[in-house]
């Protein structure tokens, strides 16, 4: 239980820190982890973590073309890592249709630890962007 309220926190304060810190990319990168996090919820309620976990496979795809996207339109960099950290959560995916003899919680914990660097990517990036790069007039 400890975890879950952890983790919750965690998505809720670092995305009230993009959204207020970030300026529209912040805003949208919020959103995009907000809407992935509560998607995934929903989509690992369609099925066992023992197998490929297609239904959080697609959600997972979907946030990463949405944090490529954001990379490429955005003038900021955190995106880029943030989209770097979640292509290992991918890969974690890939691996289970390469290998179907793994262990589901290793699957499961793997793939779930990539969003915290994912978020933490997010609030370090705009605070970094906060400081180096030049205002906006």
């Amino acid at each position: 239980m400890f975890i879950i309220v952890l983790v919750w926190s965690l998505l809720a304060l670092c995305s009230a820190y993009a959204a207020v810190m970030g300026g529209t990319v912040g805003k949208i990168g919020a959103a995009l982890n907000v809407g992935a996090t509560v998607a995934t919820l929903l989509a690992s309620q369609a099925g066992p973590w023992s197998e490929t976990h297609y239904p959080v496979l697609i959600v997972d795809l979907l946030l990463m073309f949405a944090l490529y996207a954001l990379a490429l339109k955005s003038q900021v960099y955190w995106p880029i890592w943030a989209a770097g950290f979640h292509m290992i959560t991918i890969t974690g995916h890939a691996a289970t249709v390469i290998m179907p003899d793994f262990k589901s919680s290793l699957y499961y914990t793997f793939n779930g630890m990539w969003a915290i660097f994912v978020q933490m990517a997010m609030v370090w990036g705009i605070t970094m962007d906060r400081f180096y790069l030049p205002k906006e007039h």
